[in-house]
């Protein structure tokens, strides 16, 4: 690999945790926007940005259970399996454009992360005689909204100035 790759993955991996950390109540709990997510982009311009974000997801949600930010620990696991479950897809989806824009990519982070964490989320609240679809669908939805704001939003008004940049970059 050579230096310059080596040095922007770096830079991407600090930047979405100092973001997390900066950002700390968006961050890290059951409802969630945390804006470090639009670096997900990335992942669908080169698929190595998929590593450095899964070991900053990694190293964020470590960061927010051992101070006392996350109260889900097994969002260390879960949460980073979902990023770079969401990365792959992203990639994958690439090419599916509409009107110049990779939606479908875009929304790979919400549904994922909904899914997933919404689990995780249910099976840390759940209470027995409660409706378990009903539960989850809660956590689904506010785990997908979160993401929908960081990643398709964002990601939508970021996507071409990230493009036009990982081009400049990559001549």
């Amino acid at each position: 690999m050579k230096t310059k790759t080596l040095v922007m993955h770096a830079l991407v991996a600090a930047i979405y945790t100092a973001l997390c950390i900066a950002l700390g109540a968006f961050s890290f709990g059951a409802i969630q926007v945390r804006i470090a997510e639009l670096l997900m982009v990335l992942c669908i311009f080169d698929k190595k940005y998929i590593y450095s974000l899964t070991f900053a997801c990694f190293i964020s949600n470590l960061y927010g259970v051992m101070n006392g930010l996350d109260y889900l620990p097994l969002d260390v696991i879960f949460g980073t399996l979902a990023t770079l479950i969401a990365g792959i897809l992203m990639y994958k989806l690439k090419d599916v454009e509409f009107k110049g824009l990779p939606h479908l990519a875009l929304v790979m982070p919400a549904l994922i992360n909904g899914v997933i964490v919404g689990c995780e989320l249910t099976y840390y609240f759940y209470v027995a005689g409660e409706s378990l679809l009903s539960i989850f669908l809660m956590n689904f939805g506010s785990v997908f909204i979160g993401e929908i704001i960081s990643v398709y939003l964002l990601g939508i008004l970021f996507y071409k100035p990230f493009k036009n940049l990982y081009t400049n970059i990559n001549k």
